[in-house]
């Protein structure tokens, strides 16, 4: 069996490497083969794909090469490896081009080997490439969309040929293709009969490599993809613990102030050229002094979040995307629940007692093991996404989309503990507005500090005081 003109075909994939291996029975009359000219689309999408290009004149190119194809005889095993010694005596076809109308040389090094027998028409296939894409399964899927080998072949002219392909998955692709020309032999538009199933096919793909099975990267962190059907799903999830161990201790040893006020001849007029701070000092006289109590703080929150997604190709032109996400963002907590927060339903502990005021509402609470935090936890996060794409033609898509998106909780973990749980104690230097002086120096605090009081005194902590205090329930 002979081939008076070339086989020539479409083949880029495949990662690292790929030994494709094929048997194809034939019951046709097979006279030679040929690719539909600048054609790197599938059956019926001229253009469609990749867009309007410039095309070569035919008349430039180079004429096509020849081969003959060796009638052969010999054990072989459809299995995807070509090991066998039948498969070294078959004709070799390399290196091949791109298709695009540059005719450059080919981005990844793919060969073809070719024999027949009595019975079927060998082809096999050894294709290179470093990033491996295949997604289909079905027969018949739109396997020119991704990476796929393409066989065309015709009995006669390449008005009418047979297309079949075949993917790393080993999905099948096969049809009888209608091709119109123009005057210069170059390819306009396409018809296919996808009803056409070749008969008596054997066909085995062997990836040694890694390839993907999805056409995106899966959610970062743990995803997983899968497919079915013309169904792309994804599914993931995110999980964070955040913590944050702190202290701002402000005056940990005291601040002591001293005014040039107080040893000016009249400690009750301001004066500009007398007294003397340092003086002050010397007479442990001073004003404006304080000293802090603020404990370290250790404040945690976690934060959960899943999806699900499926990229839906609804047919060649259509796209639906479609999608939930929920978030689970758990409020900080403080490790020695060290947080308070303003109770404002309740009634006071002063409600009743303060004559011609009430009723009095709100007062100071604090989270404890079985209420950690100071905010509620939100359980209703669920985010649904749609969104389309369609192709209205070779030059214009449209895309549109929904999205409900949550932000980070401004409860997450931060560097402050909770009121009741830290104080200040002020320096009483006078208490008669520095007729005579109360504390000194040698002893600052008299009557004692101003302790944190902590949970002790519950609903009554800073009654009679005034607080400062956020984080309602």
């Amino acid at each position: 069996m002979k081939s008076s003109s070339p086989v020539a075909f479409l083949a880029a994939f495949m990662s690292r490497r790929l030994a494709f291996l094929l048997v194809l029975a034939v019951v046709l009359p097979w006279l030679g083969a040929s690719t539909a000219p600048a054609q790197t689309n599938g059956p019926g999408q001229a253009g469609q794909r990749r867009g309007p290009r410039a095309l070569p004149d035919p008349k430039t190119l180079p004429p096509p090469k020849h081969a003959v194809i060796p009638k052969l005889a010999g054990p072989v095993k459809i299995d995807g490896e070509l090991d066998e010694a039948v498969w070294g005596k078959a004709v070799v076809l390399e290196p091949f081009f791109q298709n695009e109308g540059s005719a450059g040389p080919e981005l990844e090094h793919t060969q073809v080997r070719l024999w027949y027998d009595d019975a079927a028409l060998y082809l096999g296939w050894k294709c290179m490439d470093a990033d491996i894409h295949a997604t289909f399964t079905n027969r018949d899927s739109h396997f020119w969309e991704e990476e796929c080998v393409e066989f065309f072949v015709t009995p006669k002219a390449l008005t009418k040929y047979y297309e079949i392909e075949w993917n790393p998955l080993n999905g099948v692709f096969d049809a009888i293709i209608s091709n119109t020309m123009d005057t210069n032999g170059v390819s306009r538009r396409f018809a296919g009969d996808w009803s056409y199933t070749t008969q008596g096919m054997t066909n085995a793909v062997k990836v040694k490599g890694k390839f993907k099975v999805a056409p995106f990267p899966t959610f970062e962190g743990a995803g997983k993809a899968g497919i079915l059907g013309g169904h792309n799903l994804k599914i993931g999830g995110e999980f964070k613990y955040n913590f944050l161990d702190f202290s701002l201790p402000g005056y940990p040893s005291g601040s002591f102030a001293f005014s040039q006020q107080i040893t000016t001849q009249d400690r009750f007029t301001g004066s500009s050229v007398q007294g003397n701070g340092f003086a002050s000092m010397l007479l442990g006289w001073g004003s404006g002094s304080r000293y802090d109590h603020t404990p370290w703080n250790m404040t945690r929150n976690t934060y959960w979040a899943g999806y699900v997604q499926d990229d839906w190709k609804v047919n060649r032109r259509l796209t639906v995307n479609l999608g939930l996400r929920y978030d689970l963002d758990r409020p900080a907590w403080e490790d020695q629940y060290r947080l308070s927060y303003w109770n404002l339903s309740d009634p006071s502990p002063l409600n009743g007692k303060v004559q011609g005021l009430g009723p009095l509402y709100g007062h100071f609470e604090f989270t404890t093991k079985d209420h950690p935090s100071a905010y509620p936890t939100p359980q209703n996060n669920f985010q649904p996404r749609v969104g389309f794409a369609y192709s209205l033609n070779e030059k214009t898509t449209i895309r549109s989309g929904y999205g409900l998106f949550y932000t980070l909780s401004r409860a997450s973990v931060r560097g402050s503990i909770g009121t009741g749980f830290s104080s200040q104690s002020t320096v009483d230097w006078s208490r008669d507005s520095n007729l005579t002086r109360y504390a000194s120096l040698a002893n600052p605090f008299p009557d004692g500090m101003n302790l944190p009081p902590g949970r002790s005194l519950g609903a009554l902590t800073f009654i009679g005081l005034g607080a400062l205090q956020g984080s309602p329930r």
